[in-house]
């Protein structure tokens, strides 16, 4: 299973980055920047990440459940063996899974609000001690 990053959250680092670009269109010809090239170098430097994440968001899923394993956050992210998953703790939305010494958060604001019920079937499925306090029972 695939869940996908919130169509808002893609879209927010899109406008940051298009908002720069037209901040540095406008510094172009209003300020004459590129005599500047410190100044120009940095402002790339400032858009730069929000293209990054933006067409990382798209590229990669924010959690996928396959194979026995769990990934949040793509290549770059955490992932957990299902296999090995002892407690979930369900606090604020968000789901925190713990195996022996490792913890994963799954955040829900992180993806669509249709995918939580699916999410939370996955988790079920597992062979796992649920608790929905702040804490994980010892």
């Amino acid at each position: 299973m695939k869940i996908a990053y919130k169509k808002r959250r893609i879209r927010a680092s899109l406008f940051v980055a298009l908002l720069w670009i037209s901040w540095i269109v406008i510094e172009i010809f209003a300020f004459d920047l590129l005599s500047n090239r410190i100044e120009f170098i940095g402002d790339l430097l400032i858009l730069m990440p929000f293209f990054v994440m933006y067409f990382y968001q798209m590229y990669y899923n924010y959690l996928t459940i396959e194979n026995d394993q769990i990934n949040v956050g793509g290549p770059l992210g955490k992932s957990l063996v299902c296999s090995e998953v002892t407690q979930i703790r369900k606090y604020a939305g968000d789901y925190f899974l713990k195996a022996g010494n490792k913890e994963l958060k799954i955040s829900s604001q992180m993806m669509d609000a249709d995918s939580i019920p699916l999410v939370e079937d996955e988790l079920k499925k597992l062979n796992a001690e649920w608790s929905y306090s702040g804490v994980f029972a010892n």
